[in-house]
C-alpha cells in the first residue's frame, strides 16, 4: 500500500497571516510552485515591503515577509517594523517573545564584520529564519521538518532553460520594469514587475545569464468577452523572446488565448515546458 504523505503545513491560514496587513499589501495568486502548490505574492505599493504564502488558504505551508530598510527614509523604517513584527505576530501567535528574539537577532548579526547573515529558532512545529542582506530583512516560516539540510541545498543545481534576463526582457522592457524580489524563490533570485495598467505581471527566476523559469500573469476581468490585442502581442514577445527556436510559437498563443472556452494548454519544445493556465479572472501564460 502507498500512503500519502501529509503536508507539513504551518497551521495558519491567509485570513491570519493577512490580519491588518491587508491595508498596506494586497496579494495576488503567482501560478503554482514547482511542487504544483498554490503561490501568492503582494506587495506595498512603493515594494518596499513584499509577502509570499504558499500553500492552501486554509492551512499554508511556508510564509515570508521581506522589508527594504532605507537609511534615507525614516518614515518608510517605522512601516516597514511595524508590518515585519505584525507578520510574525499572526505567523507565530504562540511566540510571546517574537518581538525580543528577532531584536536581539538583528543585534548579532549587525555587530559581524560582514553586517549580514542567518539565524533560525524552532517554536514548536515552526521553524522561524530570519535572513539580514542590506537593505533587507527576510523571515521565512515554515514546518520545522521542511527544513532542507544545508549541504543538499548547496549541491542541487538549478535546471535552466537556456535563455537570459536580457533575452526574455527585450522588446518588453518599454512596457514591463522588474525589480529584484527580497525574498527570490526556491532558493534563487527573482524579478518581477508590472506594467502600467497592472494588467501583466512578469517574473523571472534564476540567475541573469541562464534562467530557471520565466512567468507572464495576464489579468482577465470578469466581464472581458476576450484579451486585449495588446496584451495578446505581449504574450507572443514573451514566448518569442523565451522559446526563440519555436518557429509557431505565435500561431500556437494566439489560438490558445483567444479560443473559447478558455482551457489550460501545455507543450514541450526541446527541454522547455510552456503552460497556459486560465485561472478567473486570472488568465496566466
Amino acid at each position: 500500500n502507498v500512503q500519502t504523505q501529509k503536508p507539513l503545513t504551518i497551521g495558519v491560514s491567509h485570513g491570519q497571516i493577512m490580519m491588518h496587513l491587508d491595508s498596506f499589501i494586497l496579494l495576488s495568486k503567482r501560478l503554482f510552485t514547482d511542487k504544483g502548490e498554490p503561490r501568492y505574492m503582494g506587495s506595498t505599493t512603493d515594494h518596499l515591503a513584499q509577502v509570499e504564502i504558499i500553500g492552501n488558504e486554509n492551512d499554508v505551508l511556508e510564509a515570508s515577509v521581506a522589508i527594504w530598510v532605507p537609511n534615507d527614509a525614516p518614515e518608510i523604517i517605522v512601516r516597514n517594523s511595524g508590518i515585519f513584527l505584525r507578520f510574525i505576530k499572526n505567523t507565530v501567535p504562540e511566540w510571546e517573545g517574537g518581538g525580543d528574539w528577532l531584536n536581539s537577532a538583528l543585534d548579532r548579526i549587525m555587530s559581524t564584520k560582514k553586517k549580514m547573515g542567518e539565524e533560525k529558532i524552532i517554536i514548536g512545529s515552526k521553524a522561524i529564519t530570519l535572513f539580514v542582506a542590506p537593505p533587507t530583512i527576510t523571515v521565512v516560516v515554515k514546518h520545522k521538518d521542511a527544513i532542507k539540510p544545508l549541504s543538499k541545498v548547496q549541491t542541487q543545481k538549478p535546471l535552466t532553460i537556456g535563455v537570459s534576463y536580457d533575452q526574455i526582457m527585450m522588446h518588453l522592457d518599454k512596457d514591463i520594469s522588474l525589480l529584484k524580489s527580497p525574498i527570490g524563490f526556491n532558493g534563487q533570485p527573482s524579478y518581477d514587475g508590472r506594467t502600467s495598467d497592472k494588467s501583466v505581471l512578469l517574473e523571472i527566476v534564476g540567475d541573469k545569464k541562464d534562467v530557471s523559469r520565466a512567468t507572464l500573469i495576464i489579468r482577465i476581468p470578469k466581464d472581458a468577452k476576450k484579451i486585449s490585442s495588446k496584451n495578446i502581442a505581449i504574450v507572443v514577445r514573451f514566448l518569442k523572446n523565451v522559446v526563440p527556436e519555436w518557429e509557431s510559437s505565435s500561431d500556437w498563443a494566439t489560438s490558445a488565448l483567444e479560443r473559447e472556452p478558455r482551457k489550460s494548454e501545455k507543450i514541450i519544445i526541446g527541454n522547455k515546458l510552456i503552460i497556459i493556465n486560465f485561472l478567473k479572472p486570472l488568465g496566466m501564460v
